[in-house]
């Protein structure tokens, strides 16, 4: 690139050598030397920028902003530092390095945003490469911006429907953003973008391995099994082998159910036991329809069989039909407490919405915090505290004068050896009425301090 300058560089040492008058050879000497050290510091200075990727592109992007190469290949850079730096802060927190963590991952979500600014404009400047969408979706994604995430991967899918890369990046988002919503359609929604990309050939062993877990959580357990045991690769120790033992035993178990309820409604068509045990492995296979017409009709028959109750309870769960079920059935059968029975089943199929709003039913106390801090109790049942902390918080928050979510808050804090946040917490139970035997229950056991004169503290509502 450079062999055509040979003619200027030879040049100065050529007139040089012709100039006779000696102080006009030393000027021109001097400007020639000026000129090659400018030079030289120039190219130097291009090379370093050269040698560093982010300088390049940050350099370009200066010279031509309306450029769409530059601001394209800045982004996909800060995007890829982005994810060295979430790696980062997940290491550091298994170290419970928590100061590190935080820190690393504050530095991501300024890799991401500042992606997310550079990726937008390529776009603006006419870059429709379905890659350079495809990296503003997931530095969307990674922001928690997952219903813009979802809006631009389901662009590039209109355009570009066999790039699976996309369909991959789409299954996770959905399932993300079904995990926030809980809503039957939602799960569906996510498993069929999962399906169209492991057509496509678009599934990481990462995303194969949550691909499969969802499949298994919604009672495909054949599929699920399928999708998982090529992961494993003959280990027989670790989580992913034991999940999978888990799932072949409930496999396992279903095919025995579905077989004896076979045989039973072979010999009788109407008979009870046969019809209970198929509306159970229509449910466990996610068949939710099929089992709540089952149990609807059987439970009109025996409406004293609160295992029936149950089942019906939580198949309407499943198909967003709490309102249909408390219509026709808003008294439960006698049993030791069939409204958390039925919370706890919908919770652990993951409808908390239908639990919550069983247990609103049941409280029969508008206006209370009862039926959010028993959901929290489920959530507690379930061995997931941050679920359950944000249950209570948001009950402390809807109901401020209630005393009842900051002694089940101080209760979660003990638990976890939180003795600061359980101090806090019972201060403001205390503060809001709380009877002097419930904040003595709690403080002489756990050695808490009594509050300082004057303490101040005030308990930060964060969802």
């Amino acid at each position: 690139m450079y062999l055509p300058l040979i003619g200027a560089v030879l040049a100065p040492s050529w007139v040089l050598d012709r100039i006779r008058n000696a102080p006009l050879r030393t000027v021109f000497g001097l400007a020639a030397a000026a000129a090659l050290v400018t030079a030289g510091g120039a190219a130097y200075m291009r090379n370093l920028t050269w040698q560093d990727g982010q300088v390049l592109w940050t350099n370009a992007a200066e010279q031509a902003p309306h450029a769409a190469v530059p601001q394209r290949e800045l982004g996909r850079l800060l995007l890829t530092q982005g994810d060295d730096a979430a790696r980062r802060a997940i290491e550091l927190s298994l170290r419970e390095d928590r100061p590190g963590a935080d820190a690393a991952m504050q530095n991501a979500s300024d890799y991401y945003r500042t992606a997310e600014q550079h990726l937008r404009a390529a776009t603006e400047a006419g870059d429709d490469a379905p890659a350079t969408r495809v990296a503003l979706g997931t530095t969307l994604k990674n922001l928690g911006e997952l219903q813009a995430a979802q809006e631009v991967f389901l662009e590039v899918l209109r355009h570009d429907p066999a790039n699976g890369e996309c369909a991959a990046h789409l299954a996770l988002t959905s399932e993300l953003l079904a995990a926030k919503s809980m809503t039957p359609d939602a799960r569906a929604q996510s498993l069929k973008y999962y399906r169209l990309a492991d057509r496509l050939g678009g599934l990481t062993p990462e995303l194969q391995l949550r691909y499969g877990m969802l499949l298994g959580s919604v009672g495909d357990l054949k599929q699920g099994l399928a999708v998982l045991r090529p992961l494993v690769s003959g280990e027989e120790t670790g989580v992913l082998p034991q999940q999978i033992k888990e799932m072949e035993n409930a496999a396992a178990l279903l095919d025995q159910m579905e077989q004896r309820a076979m045989s039973l409604l072979i010999a009788n068509p109407l008979d009870l036991e046969g019809l209970k045990l198929q509306a159970q492995s229509d449910m466990m296979a996610g068949r939710a329809f099929q089992a709540a017409c089952i149990a609807d009709g059987l439970l009109r028959k025996h409406p004293g069989d609160l295992g029936l109750w149950l089942l019906l309870g939580a198949a309407r769960a499943r198909m967003s039909q709490t309102e249909v079920f408390l219509r026709d059935w808003p008294e439960p059968p006698a049993g030791d407490a069939p409204w958390h029975q039925l919370a706890l089943a919908c919770a652990a199929q993951g409808s908390w919405d239908a639990a919550l709003a069983y247990l609103e039913h049941a409280s029969g106390a508008p206006g209370t915090s009862l039926s959010l801090t028993s959901l929290a109790d489920v959530a507690i049942q379930l061995r997931q505290s941050a679920r359950a902390r944000t249950y209570l918080l948001r009950a402390a928050e809807q109901f401020p004068s209630d005393s009842l979510p900051w002694l089940k808050l101080c209760d979660l804090a003990l638990a976890a050896h939180d003795d600061a946040a359980a101090q806090q917490a019972l201060l403001e139970a205390e503060k809001r009425g709380a009877a002097p035997s419930e904040i003595s229950a709690r403080r002489e056991p756990s050695g808490l301090p009594p509050p300082a004169t004057g303490e101040q503290e005030v308990w930060r509502i964060v969802e």
